[in-house]
């Protein structure tokens, strides 16, 4: 799997979580500037290490052994050496992208800012951390030789941002956010509303589509149906609207489901016109059960397909007390059940670009048990959460191909109290932790 695909599978992953689009941006531009992981035989002196951190642990997971690629490895032990000379923590360490590499027997981790404007980046400066033989033989920041007086006790008018200036910045992008999203609560979208539209002008509507384009009573129930003043024919005609049903997270499916337009003349009832917003991108050919998701557009005769698939994708809800496409997205679903959602949506022809790149854990494969014991294992040594604020907590973990030859569980970490966001990226045949990372709240 290349960085570009990565990216795409990242991209879907990342479409449906409730975080602000900024943050999200911010998780995109690490992957942009990540290289894709390159599995190498991590040292007897890490491997070391995690056994004894695993055997000597008093936390219900002491039983978890903790094996990293080396460069996940590399990039904690320059995490700890920033937490122990510069006192940041993972919230303000989470506003900078890690970067390590491997030359000379020793590594190289750098950090360096990729928050947005309402952070200065010429302020926050970079931090450098050099590992040889197993110990930070240099830890380094921007400004090392700038005169704490100038900085450390003061605010953002400082000239170079510590851990306090980080917070205070921090604290105010997230009251700004706050106070932003609490002004557009319940703003109107600007739609304008519905007219009222009489019970034979809906038949007229209903019977035009059903003639015209192979609609039927429940391929129709897809869509919810308003009546406007006509903006493209003669004064007092109205337009009959069929938008794809907002109640149903279709997401990328109702945008090429398209929007369908019936033109009435209210005072005879007469059906004036009648198209489809898709017909330009609409390609008529002979399409199956599965491949009718890969169609430009989804044209009404492909839409008993479509319901077919909702009945399914509605049976893997069910036990979660949902209510199949009605009431949910596959984030409601557990690991296993995402890999069977997305699944069923590849035997239609969906591709993993699209979003359903998750699979079910193969034989081979730790348990999704296992690996969430050792996210969690992580996260405590890496980012010192503990087990009560991951209790607390909500973990959504999926599994998916990563490389050619790997397959990984991801985890997203939200805690119960805090804006930023942790994820792990492991292994899924050996539990090695590939990479661990904290998306610091406000970023942008």
């Amino acid at each position: 799997m290349t960085k570009k695909t990565v990216r795409a599978v990242f991209d879907a992953r990342l479409s449906g979580i409730q975080v602000a689009g900024k943050q999200r941006n911010a998780i995109m531009e690490r992957i942009d500037k990540e290289e894709t992981p390159v599995k190498r035989k991590i040292s007897t002196s890490v491997l070391i290490a995690a056994l004894m951190i695993a055997l000597l642990s008093a936390t219900a997971f002491a039983a978890v052994s903790l094996y990293r690629s080396a460069e996940s490895g590399a990039i904690q032990q320059a995490r700890q050496a920033l937490f122990e000379k510069y006192g940041l923590t993972p919230p303000t360490l989470g506003l900078f992208l890690a970067d390590a590499s491997y030359q000379g027997g020793g590594w190289n981790v750098t950090f360096t800012p990729f928050a947005g404007d309402v952070f200065d980046k010429g302020r926050m400066g970079e931090y450098a951390v050099t590992l040889t033989e197993g110990k930070a033989s240099a830890v380094e920041w921007t400004h090392d030789a700038t005169d704490p007086a100038l900085w450390r006790d003061r605010g953002l008018e400082a000239l170079a941002w510590g851990q306090n200036q980080l917070l205070l910045a921090l604290g105010q992008k997230q009251e700004a956010d706050a106070a932003n999203a609490a002004a557009h609560a319940g703003v109107d979208k600007g739609e304008a509303p519905g007219l009222p539209m009489e019970e034979g002008m809906a038949d007229a509507a209903k019977q035009a589509l059903m003639e015209q384009y192979g609609f039927t009573d429940a391929t129709l129930t897809l869509f919810s149906a308003k009546a406007i003043a006509s903006e493209t024919s003669e004064d007092g005609y109205i337009d009959v609207i069929y938008t794809p049903d907002d109640t149903k997270p279709l997401g990328m499916i109702g945008e090429k489901m398209g929007r369908y337009y019936v033109t009435l003349n209210p005072a005879s009832g007469e059906v004036v016109k009648v198209n489809w917003s898709e017909d330009s991108a609409w390609e008529d050919k002979a399409y199956t059960q599965s491949d009718w998701g890969s169609a430009p557009a989804y044209h009404a005769k492909l839409l008993p397909w479509m319901l077919e698939l909702f009945d399914a994708v509605e049976q893997i809800a069910k036990p979660y007390g949902l209510n199949g496409p009605d009431s949910m997205t596959v984030y409601d679903l557990g690991a296993e059940d995402k890999g069977a959602h997305d699944q069923l949506f590849r035997d239609a022809g969906f591709l993993p670009k699209d979003g359903y790149y998750r699979t079910i854990p193969g034989k081979n494969d730790i348990s999704y048990e296992e690996a969430l014991k050792i996210a969690r294992q992580v996260l405590m040594q890496d980012m010192a959460l503990t087990e009560a604020q991951l209790d607390a907590g909500k973990f959504d973990g999926e599994h998916f191909p990563y490389q050619d030859d790997m397959a990984v569980f991801f985890f997203f970490f939200y805690p119960a109290q805090g804006p930023e966001h942790y994820s792990v990226l492991m292994d899924a045949r050996t539990g090695e932790v590939q990479h661990v990372d904290v998306i610091a709240g406000g970023n942008g």
